[in-house]
C-alpha cells in the first residue's frame, strides 16, 4: 500500500509504532518485515519506531504523550490487520480525530462501526492506495492539514520568506 501511495503521491512515509506481533517469533517477524521493506525499495519510506536511532542510543519511548504527538502530525492511521485482538489504535486515532483506513475484519468493524474507511483483504494494494489518497484529497480538513504542514513549516517560512528578506 505504501509503495503504491508513493508511486501516486511521492511523499508518504509509514511510521510503524507497534511492537512485533506477539504471535510470531520476534526475530523472524522483524527479519520478514525488513526483507519486505528492502524488496519493495522502501528503506526511506518506512520507519520502525522501536529501531529509530536516538542521539544517545536509547529506544524511542512510546508513551502516551509521544503517541499523542505522533497522531497529531499524522495524516491517517493504516491498520491492515489480518487478525486483531481489540483495535486500540482505532480508539487512539479517534480521540485524535485522525481518519482510519483498515481491513474489514470483524474486530475492527465492531470497534469502528461505520466511522472508519474499510478495505477488503482481497483488494489490491493499488486499489487501497488510490482509495486512501482519493478520500484524503476529497476531505477539506485533510487538505487543510496537509497544506498547513507543507506550506507553513518553519523551514519553508525561513527558506521562502525570511532568508530572502535577509539577503
Amino acid at each position: 500500500i505504501i509503495k503504491e501511495m508513493n508511486r501516486l503521491d511521492k511523499k508518504v512515509v509509514l511510521l510503524i509504532t507497534a511492537p512485533a506481533d506477539p504471535h510470531r517469533a520476534e526475530k523472524a517477524y522483524r527479519k520478514e518485515l525488513k526483507d519486505l521493506i528492502k524488496k519493495l525499495h522502501l528503506e526511506d519510506k518506512v520507519i520502525l519506531l522501536n529501531e529509530f536511532p536516538l542521539p544517545k542510543g536509547e529506544s524511542f519511548p512510546l508513551n502516551f504523550e509521544n503517541l499523542k504527538a505522533l497522531y497529531a502530525i499524522s495524516d491517517f492511521l493504516l491498520l491492515p490487520s489480518i487478525i486483531e485482538g481489540f483495535g486500540l489504535p482505532i480508539l487512539e486515532a479517534g480521540i485524535s480525530r485522525l481518519p482510519v483506513f483498515c481491513s474489514d475484519i470483524p474486530t475492527l468493524k465492531e470497534v469502528g462501526q461505520d466511522n472508519l474507511h474499510y478495505f477488503s483483504l482481497q483488494d489490491t494494494p493499488a486499489t487501497i492506495a488510490e482509495r486512501i489518497l482519493k478520500t484524503l484529497t476529497a476531505t477539506p480538513l485533510s487538505r487543510l492539514f496537509r497544506r498547513v504542514k507543507n506550506d507553513f513549516s518553519w523551514e519553508k517560512i525561513l527558506d521562502e520568506h525570511l532568508l530572502p528578506l535577509l539577503q
